[in-house]
């Protein structure tokens, strides 16, 4: 994929959703990532309150045989409206 899309609904059984198209690019929030190799990700509230989206990110320079890598971000809204932030922690790499 080239970028995270969003749907929402306050009621599921409705049928009434909303589409986000582009909320985030892999590229964007994370620099080591290689642009247009997103893949399906998953956003959920945290018990801080905020918002963090998980998702499978190609690295773009490893050497390593497997370059998928778990990219995490975080934001006070699901939409990250460009506030989207790479929380502070260890980094591993093969």
């Amino acid at each position: 994929m080239k970028e995270w899309q969003l749907f929402s609904t306050r009621d599921p059984a409705s049928g009434r959703w909303r589409h986000y198209p582009t909320i985030a690019k892999a590229e964007t929030l994370f620099r080591w990532a290689e642009p247009g190799r997103t893949y399906a990700g998953q956003i959920v509230k945290g018990p801080d309150g905020r918002f963090y989206l998980y998702a499978p990110v190609m690295q773009r320079d490893s050497t390593a045989k497997d370059r998928f890598a778990i990219g995490v971000a975080v934001a006070d809204w699901p939409l990250g409206h460009g506030a989207m932030r790479i929380p502070r922690g260890r980094s591993s790499r093969n």
